[in-house]
């Protein structure tokens, strides 16, 4: 494997607050985009394998068939109890029979007519589901074109933080984005000059996490991003910019201008050290 050949090497970068505040910013805006654009492709991953899935299960069409059933079961009762029962006898058994009939008619009308109506909304929403069904098969293409940018955002902003973390200016404890994030808004906010130190960025990180000022672990900053807006604004940020992205994950134009964008943004930064 060939070495890489830096243009900065640790002195360098923490020689003054500027070159340092500089490459956290570098670090920072990879890391980032690397977690954005990650959450992006997973997220494109999901889409892609649920598209052309049917959604809606067709009903069946309710029948009046058992109706006209216990139309014809009166009939025959009526002609058999003539024949076969006294005057007095079948009326009274006809009258009660009748009621329960015309009562048992109208609740199976009622329940018809309801389903009925709950067919007809089914059936509109059979064709309403085929139709986007074919519109995701019809947009697959584009969808894969974005997984496969989002692809390889992800391995470029890896492999450049990579290199960048290797030029061993950040301790290897914070090397990650919720630390990078506190590091670089200490020292852009003037809060601290260098990294070591009892007046480092380290040790106010260390402090302020003690104090659970701050938190470090993204799982409890997803349930609390509104509370860290004041005291973790970068990390703030750049969730909030994962998951505006997150919204246009299936908007090819703004995905594609998206990607370039990291692309280009990851050359600026590896030209600045490399």
């Amino acid at each position: 494997m060939n070495e890489i050949t830096t243009k900065k090497d640790v002195n360098e970068i923490l020689a003054d607050s500027k070159s340092l505040t500089q490459y956290l910013e570098d670090v920072y805006e990879v890391e980032k985009n690397l977690y954005s654009v990650y959450q992006a492709k997973q997220r494109m991953e999901v889409i892609i394998n649920q598209s052309g899935q049917e959604r809606v299960m067709e009903r069946k069409c309710p029948s009046l068939l058992h109706i006209g059933n216990i139309l014809l079961t009166v009939a025959a009762l009526y002609c058999g109890g003539r024949i076969l029962l006294s005057e007095g006898m079948w009326t009274a058994i006809f009258i009660v029979f009748t009621i329960g009939a015309v009562w048992w008619l109208a609740e199976n009308v009622k329940s018809y007519v309801h389903q009925k109506k709950a067919y007809d909304e089914n059936v509109k929403a059979v064709a309403a589901d085929r139709k986007r069904v074919q519109e995701e098969l019809e947009s697959l293409p584009e969808k894969r074109q974005i997984l496969a940018e989002c692809t390889r955002s992800v391995e470029e902003s890896q492999q450049l933080l990579d290199k960048l973390y290797e030029l061993n200016v950040i301790f290897p404890k914070y090397r990650d984005l919720v630390a990078v994030s506190q590091m670089y808004e200490y020292v852009a906010s003037g809060r601290c000059n260098t990294l070591s130190g009892y007046e480092g960025a380290y040790n106010l990180y260390e402090q302020e996490l003690r104090m659970n000022i701050v938190i470090s672990q993204l799982e409890d900053i997803y349930d609390q991003l509104e509370e860290i807006s004041t005291n973790q604004y970068m990390l703030y940020s750049a969730i909030c910019e994962s998951n505006n992205l997150l919204l246009e994950v299936a908007n090819y134009t703004e995905m594609t201008a998206y990607n370039t964008g990291v692309i280009m943004l990851n050359s600026n930064i590896y030209g600045r050290y490399f």
